[in-house]
């Protein structure tokens, strides 16, 4: 079920088939929102939370305004905004969690580079931060990245390039490597 037919369906009562944008959206919504947190736990209840918004306000979706994973984006934003506004925080930087479980599967430098990368990534500006997170690890296209923060694409890009080349002058090669494995910037 397309996310349309799933609105529909939404709004005529069949609450059910929320669970197609669900299970579509909700591990790059979590990747999201762990990128803005770094702690698991609190990216598990503000997806929760997101999901639930999501579906007690699916009525109030306005398919004029834009696609359904803009509107879901949006939405886990402003709940991680509520989230250090309740907490009285006003950075992420502070909530790095250190694994749980056994992580022996990486060596020592390559912890250390994800560590410098996550802390160079925790000090620049949220919506820069967002902005890689979607492209470089969720794969987002430009339009969608666009959409989400009701930008036009030329703007989104030049954001996200500027980003990435003042990233690139502060990071060693290693780390700025370890950040972009898998995509082509």
């Amino acid at each position: 079920m397309d996310d349309m037919s799933a609105v529909a369906a939404c709004r005529s009562g069949e609450r059910t088939a929320f669970r197609a944008i669900y299970e579509r959206y909700v591990e790059r919504i979590y990747a999201f929102v762990y990128a803005k947190t770094f702690h698991r736990e609190t990216a598990e209840d503000i997806v929760s939370e997101t999901f639930m918004k999501a579906l007690n306000k699916i009525a109030s979706f306005d398919t004029t305004k834009g696609t359904v994973q803009a509107w879901l984006y949006r939405i886990a934003s402003n709940a991680v905004i509520d989230h250090y506004r309740r907490a009285k925080r006003t950075t992420a930087s502070d909530t790095i969690e250190i694994a749980e479980e056994h992580d022996y599967a990486h060596d020592i430098s390559e912890r250390e580079a994800h560590a410098k990368a996550m802390k160079l990534l925790a000090g620049i500006d949220p919506k820069k931060r967002d902005i890689i997170v979607m492209r470089v690890w969720q794969e987002m296209s430009f339009k969608e990245i666009a959409d989400v923060f009701g930008e036009n694409e030329p703007q989104v890009k030049m954001t996200f390039y500027r980003a990435v080349s003042a990233l690139k002058k502060a990071m060693p090669l290693t780390v700025f490597l370890l950040l972009s494995l898998g995509r082509a910037l």
